[in-house]
């Protein structure tokens, strides 16, 4: 993945029909969804997407949401919120031909990198049976705490100053 080039835009309205099929990608193929007839499954996952995509803009109204582009092609999302005490990723989400090529562990250390130089941890939300908890373990997270939806509480901190 070397050879590509990574940029962080800011979102716009005329992303809508992106993060709307890059949701899709997301979602499609969890236990359920994928078994759904297709128009019930467009209908739902598009008012999931309607949901979680105004939920963020409420309980992150600071938020950093972000197109991630790859060689100037979008290629996913990445949205973060820089609190006090650390640097929280709400959501990351790739095309799946991004993906295992590299380009969220370059946002990912990129991230650690900023954070590091502020002293500052990067927390995030993650289901612990998912493969992006095995992901987010390699890149130096740990586990914090358990949410009563299952959810885990990943923190990475930086190596102390010294």
């Amino acid at each position: 993945m070397s050879a590509a080039t990574i940029t962080l835009r800011p979102v716009v309205d005329a992303d809508s029909d992106f993060l709307r099929r890059l949701y899709f990608s997301v979602r499609a193929d969890e236990p359920g969804i994928g078994d759904l007839p297709e128009a019930t499954r467009e209908l739902l996952l598009a008012q999931q997407f309607d949901i979680q995509t105004r939920a963020y803009r409420a309980a992150f109204p600071s938020g950093e949401f972000s197109l991630v582009l790859v060689d100037d092609e979008p290629a996913g999302r990445l949205s973060i919120d820089r609190r006090t005490d650390a640097l929280h990723i709400i959501d990351i989400a790739l095309l799946p031909r991004h993906r295992g090529k590299g380009v969220g562990s370059a946002l990912i250390r990129e991230l650690q990198a900023d954070a590091g130089r502020e002293g500052r941890s990067v927390t995030l939300h993650t289901h612990p049976f998912r493969v992006d908890a095995a992901f987010y373990r390699r890149l130096g997270f740990e586990e914090e705490s358990r949410l009563d939806t299952g959810e885990a509480f990943l923190r990475w901190r930086p190596a102390p100053q010294g």
